[in-house]
Order: structure tokens, then C-alpha cells, then sequence
């Protein structure tokens, strides 16, 4: 999987510019992506049932690392619906990838 952004990364904005932001595009999932993603979702038992999470967290000095997998919902957590299944969001991963596509 591909995961691109559009944006410049930054941590200092602030949680409730992410809850503004969840009624824009947070994420975008190519149909490719999609299609493998239920592929992957249908091959694992384990992820039946649960949302595609994607995160951002910071990595070696002001980088950012990504990443994906199925996991279990938090309180907290914005709701994407696409087409078979959801993803969720933190919010304070919704701020830095806030535009990303992910592809295949």
C-alpha cells in the first residue's frame, strides 16, 4: 500500500481544528486500495469485523511514521465509512493526515 499527503506535517495544531476537519476528506482510498484491503480483510480471520485503523505517529527526530491494520474502535475515534468497512481515526492522528490517499 501507498500512503501520500498533500500537506506539510506538523504536530502543534490542536485537537479541535481535527474535530473541525472530520467533516472534510480525512482519507481517501483509491478503488484499488479498497479492493485490497477486503482482500486482506477476507484472508485474515481475525480482522472480520473490525475497522481499518490508520494512524501517524512521530518518528526519529521531526519525521512522522504511518501505519494500518485492523483494530478494535476507541471511544474517541472518528468513523470513516467506505464501501464494506470503516476507518477509524485518532484524533491526534487525524491532524497530520488530514488529505492522505492511500493506494495500492
Amino acid at each position: 500500500f501507498f500512503f501520500s499527503s498533500r500537506r506539510r506535517h506538523t504536530r502543534s495544531a490542536s485537537v479541535s481544528w481535527a474535530r473541525r476537519c472530520v467533516q472534510e476528506t480525512v482519507i481517501t482510498l483509491t478503488p484499488r486500495a479498497l479492493m485490497e484491503l477486503k482482500k486482506v480483510q477476507t484472508n485474515d480471520p481475525s480482522s472480520e469485523g473490525r475497522p481499518l485503523r490508520v494512524y501517524a505517529e512521530g518518528g526519529c527526530c521531526s519525521s512522522v511514521d504511518y501505519g494500518m491494520g485492523f483494530d478494535e474502535k476507541k471511544s474517541n475515534d472518528y468513523t470513516l465509512s467506505f464501501p464494506e468497512f470503516s476507518v477509524v481515526v485518532d484524533p491526534e492522528s487525524a491532524e497530520v493526515i488530514r488529505g492522505a490517499i492511500i493506494d495500492y
